[in-house]
């Protein structure tokens, strides 16, 4: 299983760039610096130019589908209206996790009224948020002080379960055979199945065995004998038995491959004369 990817989208106000160019470097060091952090955890964050207007939210999140990342992560580095991001979060596929963080831990009498600046994201927050909430977009959300709070791990913890639902929704499935009657929890409708999660399952059908047989030399068969001859010698399984089991697991291993299944599943009772299939095919 390769990293994680994810896309980071940095939220900003066009108007600081006007009015205080020169506070930028500060805020590309923490969006770098945030961006770090989940790549020390194993995660792959994709980066994004920092995003005032509507066509830079729109560029950041373009780019992000086409990487293939599982989700986004939200950074406001400043406030930024919602506005400029609402059509493009309403559009996406990828899920959204709102990382609410900032750069300094407190904010009391001592610190430096500059700092102001560089903390108050947490308006961009609410502001987005709300928009989320008005358009019925799902999102989670994790707040807390980047280095003395757990708040990055609990990001990558969202970022976990969008990776799975990304990997599963994009999972190619195989049946052999139908689902067991009356065993509810295998008996999804395929529509059903198609619905909720985009594909249907491959069927290795008798006119595909046939196929895989027409193309097994006895050699292959035998070199695969091989393998497991100790084994089948200590179960005391006979010979034609270990070539019929065999021939069955390379018929499976065919289809498996060619058809490029992630994972499948076998009814028994399905398994005969008619499909084509020599035995239950038990060593694959």
């Amino acid at each position: 299983m390769g990293k994680i990817t994810f896309g980071l989208l940095p939220f900003y106000l066009e108007l600081y760039d006007d009015v205080a160019p020169e506070r930028r470097q500060h805020i590309q060091d923490f969006y770098d610096t945030i961006a770090d952090e989940f790549q020390q955890r194993g995660l792959q964050p994709l980066t994004a130019k920092i995003c005032r207007v509507a066509d830079e939210f729109e560029e950041a999140i373009r780019h992000f589908e086409a990487a293939g990342a599982c989700a986004i992560v939200t950074l406001h580095l400043a406030y930024s209206p919602s506005l400029e991001s609402a059509e493009i979060l309403a559009d996406t596929h990828l899920p959204l996790v709102v990382l609410d963080t900032t750069p300094s831990y407190d904010f009391g009498p001592e610190q430096d009224p500059d700092m102001i600046m560089h903390n108050h994201g947490i308006h961009g927050v609410q502001d987005m948020c709300n928009i989320l909430v008005r358009n019925n977009i799902d999102f989670g959300l994790e707040a807390g002080h980047w280095k003395s709070s757990d708040v990055i791990d609990r990001a990558c913890a969202h970022l976990v379960g969008c990776s799975m639902a990304a990997k599963f929704k994009n999972t190619r499935t195989g049946m052999v055979g139908e689902s067991f009657k009356g065993m509810g929890d295998f008996a999804i409708p395929e529509p059903k199945l198609r619905e909720m999660t985009g594909h249907s399952p491959v069927h290795l059908t008798a006119e595909k065995i046939e196929a895989y047989v027409d193309t097994i030399t006895d050699d292959e068969i035998k070199d695969q004998m091989l393998i497991d001859l100790d084994e089948m010698a200590a179960l005391d399984v006979d010979e034609e038995s270990h070539r019929l089991s065999t021939l069955a697991g390379l018929i499976l291993g065919r289809w498996l491959c060619e058809e490029k299944i992630d994972a499948f599943s076998i009814n028994f009772l399905n398994i005969t004369k008619k499909l084509g299939m020599p035995v239950m095919p038990f060593l694959e």
